[in-house]
């Protein structure tokens, strides 16, 4: 396929994607935005490139904008969603912030940095939600267990999932030598979307850590760094 054809396919995934969140399809709407980042990075595309204008020919920056809120709310009250969500902001040239009252979460950056940090965090708490209770079992055959240990056993996994996608993300781009330019630029941008629209908002900081189980932790981070996470998208 030449390249105007590809351009063509993803602003009809953004379309598919956009109408699928808009009547609350979220399944389709991820599987739209998986296709999309598939896409660009197969074909080395820049949203920049989907933006550009046919009749002038002139290109226009993929517009910073905000999320809808992204529920981080869990049983555990231990954070670890909102841990998640900011390792993948972080990772995608974004920025997440608390939404005053509430357990959510909103995403600011690029349309294709949004879209792929919620696409992350919607597949990877979903993920290691479901691999909590299969190694609990799998450290606790035969034993009998308090529910209170139980808990301060399945936060502290879910912590060190979080914790084993930043050292994995980290790694990865460590090896990037653009990262920290890249990171400035969009933060900027972040920064200049705020002003503009005249919003404040305060972000989320890890606030001090109960005691944790370390064996837990240990296994979480080891089932973190396993995880196949999609390139950042520049």
């Amino acid at each position: 396929m030449d390249k105007q054809t590809i351009i063509d396919k993803i602003k009809k995934l953004i379309a598919l994607r956009d109408g699928a969140q808009a009547i609350g399809s979220e399944g389709e709407a991820n599987a739209a935005a998986a296709a999309i980042q598939r896409l660009l990075t197969q074909y080395n595309l820049e949203m920049a490139e989907v933006y550009q204008s046919a009749a002038t020919g002139e290109k226009e920056e993929s517009p910073i904008g905000r999320s809808s809120g992204l529920n981080t709310a869990d049983p555990y009250r231990c954070g670890w969603k909102q841990d998640l969500l900011n390792v993948l902001c972080k990772h995608y040239y974004s920025k997440g912030f608390m939404v005053k009252g509430t357990c959510t979460m909103c995403v600011y950056g690029t349309d294709v940095n949004r879209m792929a940090v919620e696409y992350a965090f919607n597949f990877l708490t979903t993920v290691f939600s479901g691999l909590m209770p299969r190694r609990y079992k799998e450290h606790f055959a035969g034993y009998r267990i308090l529910p209170r240990q139980r808990n301060l056993w399945a936060a502290s996994y879910l912590l060190g999932c979080a914790s084993g996608v930043r050292d994995k993300l980290e790694k990865e781009k460590a090896a990037e030598e653009t990262c920290t330019a890249l990171t400035v630029c969009h933060q900027t941008m972040i920064e200049h979307y705020l002003k503009d629209q005249g919003q404040k908002a305060g972000q989320w900081k890890s606030g001090a850590r109960r005691m944790l189980d370390g064996n837990a932790y240990s296994i979480g981070e080891k089932d973190g760094r396993k995880q196949r996470i999609a390139k950042a998208l520049k």
